[in-house]
């Protein structure tokens, strides 16, 4: 059955990266749950999608839900490691860590990237995920089933809202609908299970053994494993006792058994599952009418004018985003400008095709249609310039529909044919110069920015240096000037630590102390001229005559602490010496 529209949305995928965690366990009342990362992978060239949708994404407020970007929504070997950066950090304790036999998942990269984590990466097999991966045996069945629904009823709710026949999401869209089945733990805690269902997990001494089942337990119970087990422990504890075993990468790396050559897809090659259909000129011409193939169109147009200098011209990001911003314009035209070579576009000498010649009555047609392009760009120009975002695109996407019809009305003439495509192929090359120059002139302006903000940022570093040199600087005069307290003037060698005289200086010290330090609590502002007089009376009555001495001491300790960074070291201090040694003397709290 032919497609009759749409055909743009058949071409716009994207994937969900799914992890499963041993841990998952149900939550305590009042506790968060553990979920396991999630990342959406969708189809754009560039990050300005991946960027705008990570900040959608942050207003959910999910740690575990993320999104990334590739030219063909799949991973590469740079977005597996950024996948593992950005949701596994180093742990307590080593862990496994499975991933199918998927080429970029196999390089050694990704392998020191887990490692550095603490986990030791083991790839399954394809031809195994089925039995022993808890992905497939016992997540993505009830997932995919739950997306099908959320998926159909907002399918449902768009055809009845927007009257489009077959409309297409967007990928805030798909985004919302895997994050609201995502969210429910009890889909984790029974993938959980799967591990031991499978044999991933299984106690070393037998006792779970009856736990695995389905495919997993006649493969368990066919290679005889609780043998091959015992025979395993035994090898490990040979070659432990004579120290052959390393705890280093190369070593572990060693130990994992690679997957035995079959003679059929032995080599891993990227992108070897996509199903990426290549369509012809015709095809990509007849899209969907909503317009939103149009940009597949054109670069299927001008691949064929350039010899298909460019192996895939559409930009995704208007797929999922009907109401694209000048951000995306500006990232066609880079990507535009690689297709039509960096000659032409470096240097700004684009040249124009040589026109063909036409008769009166061809030039006529031909300037009927180019007159009512003009008009619909002229009026696109003024929509935008006064804000109108929906009526602009509505004119876009009637000058997409004029150019379809264009092409299967005026083709026909191969003279009214070669000249709009020349004409068509020099107003490509001419808005591409135009965005790779704003491209240009908005990346030198960023590193400006970036330049300010390193600076400003280097400015508030100084000052706080400044500030902290001042406080050092306050603390060495506050150490000189207590030298010049001496013992006596402190209350050494009188009875009861000195007279009145005495005892204000010690105060007075300890307020100077007080202020260097952290700020007390309310409680402890409340209590300090209690603490000083009744803290001090008690030392003096202990210490007698040599009171004095022994108070310079415990400032000179207190000093050395602030001087170190504690700043808490003074209402460390108080706290303590209220505990120990006041704890005993009756006071009354209001």
């Amino acid at each position: 059955m032919p497609l009759i529209e749409g055909h743009a949305a058949t071409r716009a995928r994207w994937s969900a990266n799914t992890t499963t965690m041993s841990d998952c366990e149900e939550p305590e009342a009042g506790k968060e749950p553990t979920i396991p990362a999630i990342e959406c992978m969708f189809k754009a060239d560039g990050h300005l999608l991946e960027e705008k949708l990570n900040h959608y994404i942050r207003g959910y407020g999910y740690p575990w839900l993320s999104a990334a970007t590739s030219p063909k929504a799949t991973y590469r070997e740079e977005h597996v490691i950024a996948f593992i950066q950005r949701n596994f950090q180093k742990g307590l304790r080593w862990r496994l860590f499975g991933m199918d036999m998927y080429g970029p998942q196999t390089t050694l990269n990704v392998f020191r990237e887990c490692w550095h984590r603490w986990r030791v990466l083991v790839n399954q097999p394809g031809g195994g995920t089925g039995v022993t991966q808890t992905n497939d045996t016992d997540l993505h069945d009830v997932l995919k089933a739950d997306y099908m629904v959320e998926e159909t009823q907002i399918f449902m709710h768009m055809v009845r809202s927007t009257g489009k026949r077959c409309p297409v999401y967007r990928a805030e869209t798909c985004i919302d609908a895997m994050a609201k089945i995502w969210a429910k733990w009890k889909l984790h805690v029974n993938a959980a299970k799967g591990f031991w269902r499978t044999g991933t997990l299984n106690a070393l001494d037998g006792s779970e053994d009856h736990l695995i089942c389905r495919e997993a337990k006649r493969y368990w119970d066919r290679l005889d494993m609780p043998a091959k087990r015992r025979r395993v422990m035994h090898d490990v504890e040979v070659d432990f006792e004579a120290g052959r075993l390393k705890w280093t990468a190369e070593h572990i790396k060693e130990l994992i058994i690679p997957y035995p050559k079959t003679g059929h897809m032995d080599v891993i090659r990227e992108f070897q599952e996509d199903e990426y259909p290549q369509l012809n000129v015709e095809e990509a011409a007849d899209d969907s009418e909503d317009g939103e193939g149009a940009e597949d169109c054109a670069a299927a147009v001008a691949a064929r004018i350039l010899d298909d200098a460019s192996e895939d011209g559409e930009k995704e990001e208007d797929l999922w985003d009907l109401d694209a911003s000048a951000e995306k314009e500006e990232n066609l035209g880079e990507e535009t400008g690689k297709a039509l070579g960096a000659g032409s576009l470096g240097e700004g000498t684009a040249q124009r095709p040589v026109q063909a010649s036409l008769t009166y009555d061809q030039a006529q047609e031909a300037g009927r249609h180019q007159e009512k392009l003009q008009m619909y760009e002229r009026a696109r120009k003024i929509m935008e310039s006064i804000g109108d975002r929906s009526t602009a695109m509505a004119l876009c996407r009637s000058m997409h529909a004029e150019e379809r019809k264009a092409r299967g009305r005026l083709q026909k003439d191969p003279a009214i044919a070669q000249a709009l495509t020349d004409r068509l192929t020099a107003e490509r090359m001419e808005d591409a110069r135009q965005r790779s120059e704003y491209a240009r002139k908005r990346a030198a302006e960023e590193e400006v920015k970036k330049i300010s903000d390193e600076e400003k940022a280097l400015k508030r570093k100084i000052a706080a240096a400044k500030a902290r040199l001042k406080d050092l600087s306050t603390l060495s005069e506050s150490a000189e000037a207590l030298k010049r307290y001496s013992p006596e003037m402190l209350g050494e060698g009188k009875a009861h630590g000195g007279p009145a005289a005495c005892r204000n200086l010690r105060f007075e010290v300890l307020d100077r102390l007080l202020a260097h330090g952290d700020e007390l609590g309310a409680q402890g502002k409340n209590d300090w001229k209690w603490f000083q007089r009744e803290w001090d009376a008690k030392m003096a009555e202990e210490h007698g005559t040599s009171w004095g001495s022994q108070f310079a001491g415990i400032v000179q300790n207190l000093l050395n602490q602030l001087k170190a960074g504690d700043a808490s070291a003074v209402a460390d201090f108080m706290y303590n010496e209220t505990v120990g040694v006041l704890s005993a003397l009756p006071h009354l709290q209001v």
